[in-house]
């Protein structure tokens, strides 16, 4: 009996699967210490950013996604 892997809860809130099959995470360092900044940088930081390369196949395995929708 092969059993299935369970999606892991950490992973699923720091990612997001589009409709379209785009993973995207936040940027890091964006909570504190912005006031230096311009307005555009902070805003920038604010976006997600879309994954990919091997980082993103690390990702779906861990959520159990299979491979992106073209």
């Amino acid at each position: 009996m092969v059993k299935k892997m369970k999606t892991s809860k950490t992973v699923k809130d720091r990612f997001k699967i589009t409709k379209s099959g785009k993973l995207l995470h936040s940027r890091g360092g964006v909570k504190h210490r912005r006031s230096k900044e311009s307005a555009k940088l902070r805003a920038r930081g604010r976006r997600l950013k879309e994954l990919s390369g091997p980082e993103e196949r690390k990702i779906r395995k861990i959520l159990g996604v299979r491979k992106r929708k073209r």
